[in-house]
């Protein structure tokens, strides 16, 4: 469940910037259309969906600690 919860926070993330796929174990994709500056979107994008993987600390009740 953890995966499908960081599935969930990412595909909100992206929204309507693109898509999000799992391709693997715990290994995910992200394709973003940038309408501006490639680079700086990539950046913050990332840092999105990192600040996600690092707040998640409960999953069905249970802790968990990711990093």
């Amino acid at each position: 469940n953890v995966l499908r919860t960081l599935a969930a926070s990412f595909s909100k993330i992206i929204e309507d910037r693109g898509c999000v796929a799992r391709i693997g174990g715990d290994e995910f994709v992200a394709v973003v259309r940038v309408p501006g500056d490639a680079e700086t979107e990539a950046v913050c994008v990332a840092e999105e969906l990192m600040q996600a993987v690092v707040s998640l600390n409960e999953v069905d009740g249970h802790t968990i600690s990711i990093g």
